[in-house]
């Protein structure tokens, strides 16, 4: 079974392929999961090929690796928690109303607002590509959530901004759902990846919550908790921090100089430095100069904006 295609980082992917890396079981169902490309249908579908194909393994998982679990009855679990949910979603209730929402990139707090009431999913959903036809290059991905009128029963639906449906979540799920909903946050993957110390590394998938620190300079990577996770430094307005990012890390390509805007161009000249290419001094020296020029452009704009308000 290919597993190097459900590898969402184009450089990762090309680097285990160089490497000749062998997945396993488990590695191989992981990869599916978090491939933000395919749909909840098409994830089940490889899942079955994972079933069929490859061999079964005990699977220890949770935070406190208190779960021990055979993988192919893991994998049928999941799918079957999915699709009651799925069933649930779409079913007609008379007490039901559907809402949909637009996670944006650039602030996170606008995926909190959600639409007016709509009697039927099939209204929901126009409005929501409506809404991402409008501005379909600031939209990460849509959500629609079915609430029961009087209960505290909701389900959520994520969509790409293709319209394409790749996650579902509910709430509340009882234990046993929900051991089994979070099966592949609790389980540790540690894939190598090509980065070195002092290269630039960008997140490429619009489907990760964490987008603080998409951009950055890798220093190393990080296994504080059960996950992995690449660490480096980032852009945060004005300051320069260090620690991991939130983000998965198989989601990390590099990213070029030339793509590189605003108070992120800092992130270039500390790349030079980590890499030994540039002395301390002149890394000081930039990020004060570039840090100045970014003020000074947000002051022109500033007062390019108030005059053409105020008719000067």
């Amino acid at each position: 079974m290919d597993a190097l295609k459900y590898i969402n980082s184009k450089d990762i992917r090309e680097y285990l392929k160089r490497i000749n890396y062998e997945f396993n079981s488990l590695e191989t169902a992981w990869l599916i999961a978090q491939c933000y490309s395919l749909s909840i249908k098409e994830k089940h579908s490889a899942w079955h090929s994972v079933i069929d194909t490859m061999p079964d393994c005990d699977v220890t998982y949770g935070v406190w690796g208190e779960n021990v679990d055979r993988l192919h009855d893991i994998l049928k679990k999941i799918m079957d928690i999915q699709n009651r949910w799925l069933d649930e979603f779409s079913r007609v209730e008379e007490n039901a109303f559907y809402e949909y929402s637009h996670e944006h990139k650039q602030d996170w707090r606008l995926g909190y607002l959600w639409s007016s009431a709509d009697s039927s999913y099939d209204k929901c959903y126009e409005g929501m590509i409506r809404g991402v036809e409008k501005r379909s290059n600031r939209i990460r991905y849509c959500k629609i959530r079915k609430n029961v009128i009087d209960t505290d029963r909701s389900i959520i639906c994520y969509y790409s901004v293709d319209g394409k449906l790749i996650d579902i979540d509910r709430h509340p799920t009882n234990d046993d759902e929900s051991d089994y909903f979070h099966f592949f946050e609790g389980v540790t993957v540690d894939f190598p990846v090509p980065f070195k110390r002092g290269d630039i590394v960008r997140c490429v998938s619009t489907l990760d919550y964490h987008s603080d620190n998409d951009l950055m300079v890798f220093t190393d990577e990080s296994h504080r908790s059960i996950w992995k996770q690449l660490r480096g430094y980032y852009i945060d307005d004005e300051t320069i921090l260090h620690e991991p990012s939130h983000n998965n890390y198989m989601n990390f390509e590099y990213c070029s100089e030339e793509s590189i805007k605003g108070m992120d161009k800092i992130l270039v000249s500390l790349s030079y430095y980590l890499k030994g290419k540039l002395p301390l001094e002149v890394f000081l020296r930039d990020y004060e100069v570039i840090k100045l020029r970014e003020r000074l452009d947000d002051t022109i704009s500033d007062n390019i904006l108030s005059r053409v308000t105020m008719g000067v």
